[in-house]
């Protein structure tokens, strides 16, 4: 791959001596996107038609094996799954956690149709390499079309929208893997994602020592040398392999429900969770020694915002008292360091805490009174210990994970959003704390 350097040389030799040739070409890649575009201008009026149309669509591209959206490579597509689940909302909530829990119920409309597709690709990421199932938080893409090979790349923005999704699902069903899957993601982002500022940092690179995916990776022989008995049911859960699925090593991820994997291994679902539940902060602390990824440590106002409504929104929802305070510190840093006197976002300094010329999602510089962000590394000391791994690991209910009881949730102010905290009835066979 050339280098930047040269690559800024070839396109300024490129625009002096075949200036015409460019304009010429760039025309036809315009006409072709104008061509090409979805959001052509049409007469008439907004109406329920149109998002019975949107669902339709998406149904047609929804993988009803490995969920999501289209072929290889997938992206999460959240936007996609929030507006599905809306629709799920506007068409009858209220028989949504019945029809999730029985199948018998489910109807074969759009509406019925639309928690289908956002259940089984919210479940099929969060049991894929997709998903870090130690230290919580999704990967930018998968390479393949069942979610297990991702570019390792961890994007604020991406886990910001998951997260409430997530929770938002939660909501809807009462499925406690939903929640379980929310919490450890925002609890990544509290502990490796968070200036001690408040800020929240960009991105986590895809490599370490030159080579993609090398921290989250594992041999079949690092499970026995650090869990002994347990590495049996814990590789069955994780399918991992002596050969591996990577290039000669293993992604963790979810192959199989827990009375499956204990079935492989040979012994009770009780016994396969409590192995789990012991050996997840073993490998979690184990990993934690190995070279971590680079971060992209500079805090874009806007990537800020979303996740701040994320931590603020699933504090209300999960009854979270420390993300409502990990909310309220990055809504102090906005206002200190991101905010201009006039009210503008980043469009100006603000008391030296904002670099001179700076636009929105332009970092304050080294020094600022509310602490840098983006000039120097963080070691490890310096976060928070914030949700470190522990406790059950799988399908199975964690504490405070079961089926939200009526009332459980509280209020959302956000009155834009349909998803309002709605209380779910008992499923057959699920107990109501």
């Amino acid at each position: 791959m050339p280098s930047f350097r040269r690559v800024l040389v070839s396109v300024a030799d490129a625009y002096r001596s075949r200036r015409a040739q460019i304009e010429e070409s760039a025309g036809r890649m315009a006409a072709a996107l104008q061509r090409s575009s979805l959001l052509g201008p049409a007469e008439g009026s907004l109406d329920a038609i149109i998002a019975d149309q949107a669902v339709q669509g998406l149904a047609r591209s929804f993988d009803s094996i490995h969920g999501g959206f289209g072929d290889a490579p997938k992206f999460p597509q959240p936007m996609n799954l929030s507006f599905l689940l809306r629709y799920q909302w506007r068409k009858g909530l209220d028989t949504a956690a019945a029809a999730y829990w029985e199948p018998s119920r489910r109807d074969s409309t759009s509406g019925g149709r639309a928690l289908e597709m956002v259940t089984h690709t919210l479940r099929q990421m969060a049991r894929g390499g997709m998903y870090d199932q130690l230290g919580g938080g999704f990967h930018r893409y998968s390479v393949d079309d069942h979610w297990l090979v991702p570019h390792f790349e961890k994007m604020l923005y991406d886990n910001a929208q998951l997260a409430r999704l997530y929770v938002e699902a939660w909501q809807v069903t009462g499925d406690a893997e939903f929640r379980r899957v929310a919490e450890e993601t925002l609890d990544y982002v509290a502990r490796e994602m968070t200036d001690p500022s408040g800020a929240f940092y960009s991105a986590q690179d895809a490599d370490s020592e030159g080579e993609e995916g090398k921290f989250f990776v594992w041999e079949l022989r690092e499970l026995e040398q650090l869990l002994g008995a347990d590495a049996w049911p814990v590789a069955k859960y994780y399918g991992v392999m002596a050969r591996g699925n990577f290039e000669g090593k293993n992604i963790l991820h979810v192959e199989r429900s827990l009375e499956e994997a204990a079935a492989k291994a040979e012994m009770t679902p009780d016994a396969m969770a409590e192995a789990l539940a012991r050996s997840k902060p073993v490998l979690f602390a184990a990993r934690e020694q190995r070279i971590k990824p680079a971060r992209d440590d500079k805090a874009l106002a806007e990537w800020n915002g979303m996740m701040l409504r994320t931590f603020a929104y699933a504090a209300g929802a999960l009854d979270r008292a420390d993300y409502r305070q990990i909310a309220e510190r990055n809504a102090d840093f906005l206002l200190r360091a991101m905010v201009a006197s006039g009210g503008s976002v980043g469009d100006r300094p603000q008391q030296n805490e904002v670099a001179s010329g700076g636009s929105v999602g332009d970092r304050p510089q080294h020094g600022a009174s509310g602490g840098s962000v983006g000039d120097r590394p963080q070691q490890n000391g310096d976060r928070p210990q914030h949700g470190a791994p522990g406790g059950s690991v799988g399908d199975r209910p964690q504490q405070n994970g079961d089926r939200p009881q009526h009332g459980d949730a509280a209020p959302i102010t956000d009155h834009r959003s349909p998803i309002t905290a709605p209380p779910v009835s008992t499923a057959p066979g699920r107990r109501r704390r």
